[in-house]
């Protein structure tokens, strides 16, 4: 992975959304390259649901690629 400086760096959790349009997960997702460093990973492939839920709500995650 490439890293800008990693004391600068952090994972992301996107605020809860309801029925995001696909503009809205774009914008999340670039939050999510800028906030955690990972440039080298900048195509968002697909979003999909885990098996984690935190405090009633579901979990989803980027798919990315390079």
């Amino acid at each position: 992975m490439t890293y800008n400086d990693e004391d600068e760096c952090s994972d992301y959790e996107s605020p809860v959304v309801e029925n995001p349009t696909w503009l809205d997960i774009a914008a999340m997702f670039n939050k999510a390259i800028h906030q955690t460093g990972d440039f080298h990973h900048c195509f968002l492939e697909g979003v999909f649901r885990t098996d984690d839920i935190q405090n009633g709500v579901p979990v989803y995650r980027f798919s990315t690629g390079r």
